[in-house]
């Protein structure tokens, strides 16, 4: 959780983020932006399909290749890192990406202790120091038995497992960023909450980006971010929106939320322009066809004509 001094870590405005289909433009993400500052933490919650791993995709410089951004801006320690070329050099040191599945971010190719030896080599450590840096490590993610396990290929371990050594490989470096996508769906309530409060203790400085369906996760973050198509309906302090929220939107989410996770609404299409709510507001109204209103009390932002 933030506080004391205010350290910026990562600045983001994702401009308009597009795909080519059918020889037209189609808009994916269009002008969310947000702030992470230094031991702060950011939810970015929303239906399938909101836009939400594009987002960290783009903060990576890893959108596919028919996918392209304009007018975007990604600020990372006083940097400017949009189209970084040299974006690798961060991945994996300064910015850690947990995903869904531990497995995804592991190659099939290299045993677990070859994985803990690349990453230790890269952030300089002691040869000599290798057996004793990888078994704290794993004893940190509670993984007792690893002399068991660093012999092993991925594929031969659970996927629980595989997330564990994922973020003891992360704790090997000095990260500033972390981003986690979905990584603790399928899990009982109570391992959500000690995954979240284990990225919290080995990451205390870090920036923290939750990317989740699960409220229980949105609840424990400082701010959260609300996503519908690619547009954000509201933003501001986590407790402040899940208590009062002001957009119907966030309304509709929260009503249909059970405690693990979002039941999703059916997505329908939208017209360019207007509030991707629309068809299913209660409270529409023509105007929201052409555009819709910022709206602004106490550290919470939303964009909705309806008073």
């Amino acid at each position: 959780m933030f506080c004391g001094v205010f350290i910026l870590i990562l600045s983001y405005k994702s401009g308009t983020i597009f795909s080519k289909y059918n020889y037209q433009n189609k808009e994916i993400v269009k002008d969310v932006s947000f702030k992470i500052a230094e031991s702060s933490s950011l939810a970015i919650i929303g239906e399938t399909g909101s836009g939400k791993t594009i987002i960290a995709n783009s903060i990576m410089n890893l959108l596919p290749p028919d996918i392209k951004s304009t007018n975007n801006e990604i600020i990372f320690e006083n940097k400017n890192i949009t189209n970084y070329k040299k974006i690798k050099k961060l991945l994996g040191s300064k910015i850690i990406y947990i995903p869904q599945s531990g497995k995804d971010a592991l190659s099939p190719n290299l045993t677990i202790k070859k994985h803990f030896i690349n990453i230790l080599k890269r952030n300089k450590y002691k040869k000599k120091d290798f057996n004793n840096i990888i078994a704290e490590k794993l004893n940190n993610v509670e993984i007792s038995n690893y002399e068991e396990i660093l012999n092993k290929y991925p594929f031969e371990i659970s996927g629980g497992t595989a997330q564990k050594i994922v973020i003891a490989l992360s704790s090997c470096s000095s990260a500033s960023l972390i981003i986690a996508d979905e990584m603790t769906n399928g899990i009982a309530e109570k391992e959500k909450i000690e995954k979240f409060n284990l990225i919290d203790r080995l990451f205390p400085t870090a920036g923290k980006i939750y990317i989740t369906h699960d409220i229980s996760i949105a609840k424990l973050c400082d701010d959260i971010l609300v996503l519908n198509h690619g547009k954000t309906m509201e933003q501001g302090p986590a407790k402040k929106v899940l208590i009062n929220p002001h957009h119907p939107y966030t309304k509709a989410l929260l009503s249909s939320l059970p405690e693990n996770g979002l039941n999703t609404i059916p997505l329908l299409s939208y017209l360019k322009g207007y509030c991707p709510f629309y068809q299913r507001c209660q409270n529409r109204k023509d105007k929201c066809l052409i555009s819709f209103k910022k709206k602004q009390l106490d550290k919470i932002v939303w964009y909705c004509n309806y008073d």
